[in-house]
């Protein structure tokens, strides 16, 4: 017979305990599967690789700042849309704390890598009032473009995040420093820095 887990203290329905145990059922701090879903039905990642592979650097990163913004659009719009409870806790600390930052727009950004990009490895190495640092350790774009006999010097990818982060930030109306302050092929690890006031 199988066994129950105990009770802790705070824990009074065993069918929510439960249900963190079995995998693939929703739970209301869960990103939806439909977000992501239907994020990337509406977005071309690879389109936009394909597109910047036959340009320049500067007509790459052109295509790359296109796709930043035009996706981040989407997460904003579909944010409201499928609001979990993580954004609904996101909004009541923003209105008792009078600012957006870094709560609301953290959120996004995160979103945003979520939905857009899940093969890649990234984290937020950092989300205070100071500042929001985001770090991708693995970037499917920068090795799709890799694989097509392409070593970018600059980065033009780098542009999907300056260009959708600022999207993130001018739609939320914040003043922010965004930067690049590592990259992959030399730090092993692309951080982008986002802070308050600019």
């Amino acid at each position: 017979m199988p066994t129950v887990p105990k009770l802790g203290r705070g824990d009074t329905d065993l069918k929510n305990l439960l249900r963190l145990q079995n995998p693939g059922e929703p739970l209301p701090f869960d990103t939806d599967r439909d977000f992501i879903e239907e994020l990337q039905s509406r977005t071309n990642l690879k389109g936009a690789i394909e597109q910047a592979k036959g340009k320049d650097e500067k007509g790459a990163e052109e295509v790359f700042t296109r796709f930043g913004q035009e996706s981040m659009d989407l997460v904003i719009e579909l944010h409201e849309k499928y609001k979990d409870r993580t954004a609904e806790m996101v909004d009541i600390v923003a209105k008792q704390t009078g600012s957006s930052f870094p709560h609301k727009l953290q959120l996004l950004l995160e979103e945003s890598l979520l939905c857009i990009r899940p093969a890649d490895r990234w984290g937020v190495a950092e989300g205070t009032h100071q500042a929001i640092r985001i770090q991708v350790y693995g970037c499917s774009v920068l090795q799709a473009l890799r694989d097509g006999g392409k070593e970018p010097e600059g980065l033009p990818c780098r542009c999907i995040e300056l260009a959708g982060f600022r999207r993130a930030a001018d739609a939320l109306k914040l003043s922010v420093a965004i930067e690049q302050s590592k990259t992959l092929p030399k730090d092993r690890v692309c951080e982008f820095v986002i802070r308050p006031g600019a």
